[in-house]
């Protein structure tokens, strides 16, 4: 049976895993960690291993963690939709800068917790260092799964505990006090800005989705808008929707008016992005986001909220007024139902006003 055996080394004391691959006469490993508990996961990894002994792992010592991503990716990256994998291939890309050529012996659950903290210690949220070490376990999970690997090295690594993402909207008063500010403030120049808040605003719409759009989008005789395509923060490239499913959000009077006209004005062709920089690319949000969306929230003299808080207004809204829940689950494209009643629990005051106000029989 396979114990870990303590150790003394100059450097202080360590946990030494000695085994064979497969029986005495295939290769055998020497792991060391730095806590027992990392080495009993390690050797539980083995004993759980039940696959044939007459696989080859002699070259397991050449694995990096760049070689693994480069293998699932040319498996696994042909089985997930585009965002997803350029929301991987930008974490990993990041982790490969430091650690790309680090063996795969070499890494363990201490190498995931050091890593957790050091992107704590840069004060990244409990949801993006989950991503990051997702990222890795994923990759090496697969690489353990196909046989590439003898061991699982990430074994029992948990998650950080997220917390919930507080949602912040604006009351219908607020965000007529903006629409007005933002009307003034851009009467002809800079037209497009206004018309990106009254979008926003008036249709649930994700940043991304806003740069994403295209004149083609725009159903003006259903009075509808198609929400095809996004453009992803994190390389500026235009992919599918979240979920992949086209889905289709309101266009009112007023947002179709201002469409019209600014299309007219723009003499934009049906295949064009509608809003556009000079060179006829999306625009890149955190450059909107910086040279208007801060300065104008701060002239309008409104409670700070995010961008992305425009999409909870817009959702909240609708929910007050009263559109079937349903309805507000297709424009919002959650796909499950419970996500759409988080806007129910936000109005619970209103809703105790209706008790008092509303009363049949």
């Amino acid at each position: 049976m396979i114990k870990p055996k303590k150790i003394k080394l100059k450097d202080g004391v360590r946990w030494e895993v000695d085994h064979y691959v497969s029986g005495r006469s295939s290769k055998r490993l020497r792991r060391r960690f730095t806590k027992k508990i990392d080495a009993e996961v390690y050797i539980k990894g083995l004993l759980k291993d039940n696959r044939p002994s007459n696989i080859d792992y002699s070259d397991e010592y050449k694995r990096t963690l760049k070689s693994e991503y480069d293998f699932w990716l040319t498996i696994r990256g042909r089985e997930i939709s585009p965002s997803h994998l350029r929301r991987v291939e930008g974490i990993i890309s990041s982790v490969f800068n430091i650690y790309g050529d680090i063996r795969i012996e070499s890494i363990n659950n201490i190498f995931l917790a050091n890593l957790r903290n050091d992107l704590a210690a840069k004060e990244y949220s409990p949801a993006t260092i989950n991503r990051w070490t997702s990222a890795i376990t994923t990759v090496l999970n697969y690489s353990f799964k196909h046989n590439r690997i003898s061991f699982n090295p990430c074994a029992n690594f948990g998650l950080l505990n997220e917390v919930s993402e507080e949602i912040n909207f604006w009351e219908e008063e607020e965000v007529k006090i903006f629409l007005q500010y933002a009307n003034d403030e851009y009467q002809t120049q800079d037209r497009w800005v206004y018309l990106v808040y009254l979008l926003a605003l008036n249709t649930g719409m994700r940043a991304g989705e806003v740069w994403g759009l295209k004149v083609k989008d725009i159903q003006f005789d259903r009075s509808l808008i198609n929400i095809e395509r996004q453009l992803l923060a994190i390389d500026r490239k235009v992919s599918s929707t979240k979920g992949k499913n086209i889905r289709k959000v309101p266009c009112n009077k007023k947002l179709k008016e201002e469409l019209k006209n600014y299309i007219f004005l723009k003499r934009l062709e049906v295949n064009d992005f509608v809003f556009q920089t000079t060179t006829k690319t999306p625009i890149y949000h955190h450059n909107f986001r910086n040279r208007y969306f801060c300065k104008d929230l701060k002239k309008s003299n409104l409670r700070k909220i995010r961008f992305h808080d425009f999409r909870h207004t817009a959702l909240t809204l609708m929910v007050e007024k009263g559109i079937n829940l349903k309805v507000v689950q297709s424009i919002a494209g959650h796909a499950d139902i419970t996500t759409t009643m988080k806007y129910v629990h936000l109005l619970g005051s209103s809703v105790e006003n209706v008790a008092n106000s509303f009363e049949l029989g």
